[in-house]
Formats: structure tokens, C-alpha cells, sequence
């Protein structure tokens, strides 16, 4: 599947669950379906924004290497579980983002490849 498929895939799944949101809870009673619609409404307005924002999301992905965009989500995950925990994950992303700098830094650059048959000006 490329891109626009997966985003329009978000798009219909964020307008479903906001329609759900809405049928809940305008046509329900009760303090569950309050919570359900809730639910409901968080998830269609989180898949809203991840599909306004998918196109830059994917080059960010395409430009960082893979251990420093687990090291940043994993890193996010816990400090929104544990916002005590924030200075430590802040530091050991900056370390692993650091540790990428070097290792791009030290990574040898590639050949030029020459062209094997030159041509001769003619004058």
C-alpha cells in the first residue's frame, strides 16, 4: 500500500469513529456510554491529527535512522507514563542521538563512480 492509501484509510477510520462518537452520545444514556463516546471521541480526533500530519511524519521517518525514532517513541511512551522519569529519557535520547551523529560523522563517504568510457572533445 503506498501513502495516500494508508491516509485515506486514516482519514475513513477517524470520521467513523467521530460518527460514533456522536451516535453514542447523543443516543445513548448512561455514564458508560459517556465514557464510550469519549473514547470514541479521542481516538477519531488522534487518527484526524496522524492523518493531517502523515506526509511529514513519513519523511521524518525516511530521514532519521530506525534506532533513534524507537529510542524517541519509546522514550515519549514512558515519559508520558512516568513524567518523573522525563530528565533521564531526555538524556538517554540525547545520548543515542548523539552516538548516530558520530557514527554518521566516522561512516565513510561513497565512491564517486567515474565514467568508464570518456569521451574526447573534438575541436
Amino acid at each position: 500500500m503506498n501513502i495516500t492509501v494508508r491516509r485515506h484509510i486514516l482519514g475513513v477510520l477517524s470520521i467513523l469513529a467521530l460518527i460514533a462518537a456522536a451516535v453514542v452520545w447523543f443516543g445513548y444514556d448512561g455514564n458508560q456510554t459517556k465514557m464510550l463516546a469519549a473514547m470514541c471521541l479521542r481516538v477519531g480526533l488522534g487518527l484526524g491529527v496522524i492523518w493531517l500530519a502523515l506526509p511529514q511524519i513519513v519523511t521524518i521517518c525516511e530521514r532519521f535512522p530506525p534506532r533513534l525514532m524507537f529510542a524517541v517513541l519509546l522514550g515519549g511512551m514512558l515519559a508520558l507514563a512516568r513524567p518523573k522519569t522525563l530528565p533521564l529519557v531526555a538524556l538517554i535520547v540525547a545520548v543515542v542521538a548523539a552516538l548516530e551523529f558520530v557514527g554518521w560523522m566516522l561512516t565513510p563517504l561513497p565512491k564517486k563512480k567515474r565514467s568508464g568510457s570518456r569521451q574526447k572533445r573534438k575541436r
